[in-house]
């Protein structure tokens, strides 16, 4: 029996964590299976031209990309032409799929989403070891792979523009697997989680070749300024006529040319460097002092890090009754390591007594931080006072909680 043609289209976005991917395919289907209504009107659809935009940004501590494809249809006959289509994509959020203003989200049956997975699997060239094929996905039942139907309509000879918009995000972040940042393990819950990274992105181009003689796709990448960006395509040439500047605000964009005919995939990806500053958190301390002046002591406290190794805090410490001493202290502390081995710091500080008097003194002051426990002795020194004094040195051993 003759397979007839293409009955239905695809729009195939495919997010490989790191890697999203999106392009257009039509499968070749069995008549005594196919869904696909208006089979004669679906021969004559091709696409005409595909413009691609990403337009990136941090949130939650990595990258995520707000991306848009508007595919240009054509209807070769002098017939209406409408057809059933699929959008594919993994990791995607607040995906829309519109022709004009008009919103033609449809379902999906099952013949027609094994028609179009076929179909999407063969526009491969001859795989390579960094190609990434629909059948990677779906082996791999750890990974959801949504599809969600629209339906294409185009009047006789006639053009129509579908737009499928979205969010991706990453999986690729390569940094160390067992090491926590000291933010992170010192303030597991309010601390900034925002660490340098490499994050990757795919895009699958190869589908598009399904629907006939392929065009050339028009990409636009718009990231922060201070973000190092990437990219590399199969075959490693297939970049054309790539412009790279800032775009204003702060900007930069790379706008470039892929051959789809040539084409397998494009992937994308950034090094995101980190911040100055990390918000870091209260602490709450619970112990007394060793030393010849005694007593119960409690530590109010809150930090920061500028940079991420170096923690900026503030501490009141009192025995709510004879004693008030305010504390800036400046700590150097290590990473925690994989919620076994907890961050270690040492630091100095200028304790300030505002009770019984006002004196200005010297702290040296260690502390050990595992999530939300963690230990701090201080050992304060005023030089103003006599050392017969038992308030001249002063030793403290507390308890911490940090969020």
């Amino acid at each position: 029996m003759r397979k007839t043609a293409r009955a239905c289209a695809i729009l195939f976005l495919l997010g490989l964590g790191a890697p999203c991917a999106a392009n257009i395919a039509a499968p070749h289907s069995n008549p005594a299976s196919a869904s696909a209504p208006a089979r004669v009107g679906a021969e004559s659809i091709r696409v005409r031209a595909e413009r691609l935009s990403f337009s990136c940004r941090e949130k939650d501590g990595q990258p995520q990309c707000d991306f848009e494809a508007v595919y240009l249809f054509e209807n070769r006959s002098d017939a209406p032409a409408a057809t059933p289509a699929a959008f594919y994509g993994l990791r995607l959020e607040e995906v829309s799929i519109r022709q004009g203003e008009k919103d033609v989200g449809r379902e999906i049956g099952e013949d027609l989403r094994k028609a179009l997975d076929e179909a999407v699997q063969k526009s491969f060239h001859p795989k390579q070891p960094s190609i990434h094929a629909l059948d990677d996905y779906l082996r791999d039942k750890t990974i959801q792979l949504d599809r969600a139907g629209f339906r294409l309509e185009l009047p006789p000879a006639g053009q129509a523009e579908i737009a499928v918009a979205g969010r991706m995000k990453p999986e690729a972040n390569f940094r160390p697997s067992y090491v926590q940042s000291a933010v992170f393990t010192r303030h597991v819950y309010l601390g900034s989680q925002v660490e340098p990274g490499s994050y990757e992105f795919e895009y699958l181009v190869a589908p598009i070749r399904t629907w006939g003689p392929a065009p050339v796709i028009q990409v636009r990448l718009e990231h922060p300024a201070d973000w190092q960006s990437w990219i590399a395509v199969d075959p490693p040439d297939g970049i054309q006529r790539r412009v790279d500047g800032p775009c204003g605000d702060g900007r930069r964009c790379v706008s470039f040319s892929l051959p789809a005919a040539a084409v397998d995939s494009f992937r994308f990806g950034f090094h995101v460097p980190e911040p100055w500053i990390f918000h870091g958190g209260p602490m709450l301390g619970i112990g007394g002092n060793v030393d010849d002046s005694g007593g119960f002591r409690m530590r109010f406290g809150y930090e920061l890090a500028a940079p991420a190794w170096l923690f900026w805090s503030l501490a009141l410490d009192t025995d709510f009754d004879r004693e008030i001493v305010l504390a800036p202290v400046a700590e150097a502390a290590l990473p925690g390591v994989f919620f076994v081995f907890p961050s270690l710091a040492i630091g100095a500080g200028v304790p300030v007594r505002l009770k019984p008097g006002v004196q200005v003194g010297i702290r040296v002051q260690l502390s050990m931080q595992w999530m939300l426990a963690g230990f701090v002795t201080a050992f304060d020194v005023y030089p103003g006072l006599s050392t017969s004094d038992p308030l001249m040195f002063q030793a403290s051993l507390l308890g911490q909680i940090a969020l």
